[in-house]
């Protein structure tokens, strides 16, 4: 009895790896928002969290760990763009904002201090940087996106 509730338990999962690969067979497209790949839809807003391992020290300036997100962007449509970039906190209110120019087939940032988390903290006044403070599992860390 248990043998045969085996074999039907191997045969179902093998079931289900076939039809999700048959089914990413069947549904392959282009990936939009990958590095080298032009994306044909330009964004009204695009979100992306940045982790940044830090709190703030007892002299009240940022300390960090060895965690940091970096970016960069890209102008891909042969046009001048213009864009904001904003951090925002948790609650979503807006800490602090950038505008940049790309001119064509331009990649940004134009200026330093907005490369990586760490230097864009860095960059804010020090009530900003208060307010991206947050308690996750009894560690107060830098929350920012």
């Amino acid at each position: 009895m248990l043998t045969s509730a085996r074999k039907e338990k191997d045969m179902n999962a093998r079931r289900m790896v076939f039809a999700v690969g048959l089914c990413m067979l069947l549904f392959w497209g282009t990936a939009y928002g990958t590095m080298g790949v032009d994306d044909n839809v330009p964004a009204q807003e695009l979100i992306f969290p940045v982790i940044c391992e830090g709190t703030i020290g007892a002299d009240n300036q940022p300390v960090f760990g060895t965690l940091n997100t970096f970016w960069s962007y890209a102008e891909t449509k042969g046009q001048d763009t213009y864009l904001e970039l904003v951090l925002r906190d948790r609650k979503g209110d807006v800490l602090w904002d950038y505008d940049d120019h790309l001119t064509p087939r331009d990649v940004g940032p134009n200026e330093d201090p907005i490369r990586d988390c760490q230097s864009w903290v860095k960059s804010i006044n020090l009530f900003a940087q208060q307010k991206l403070l947050t308690t996750i599992g009894g560690r107060t860390i830098l929350w920012a996106t």
